[in-house]
């Protein structure tokens, strides 16, 4: 996969999930969208926040709250 499109299909997976967590946030907490996007718990969602997107969940949800 990565000879493919360039990046490993492990990070791809994340990036996913992490949309779907973005997504879920807008209407559940925390803890249900990392459920709903297929995260082990809601740490897990925290950490992988943090390393794509380099913001924690909680600023996510708020982000879109003011538009």
């Amino acid at each position: 996969m990565r000879t493919a499109v360039g990046i490993p299909l492990v990070r791809l997976r994340q990036w996913s999930r992490q949309r779907v967590a973005v997504a879920a946030l807008h209407g559940e907490s925390v803890a249900a969208a990392a459920a709903v996007a297929g995260f082990a718990n809601q740490a897990y969602l925290a950490r992988t926040a943090r390393a794509l997107l380099g913001r924690a969940p909680a600023s996510v949800k708020g982000a879109g709250a003011d538009r």
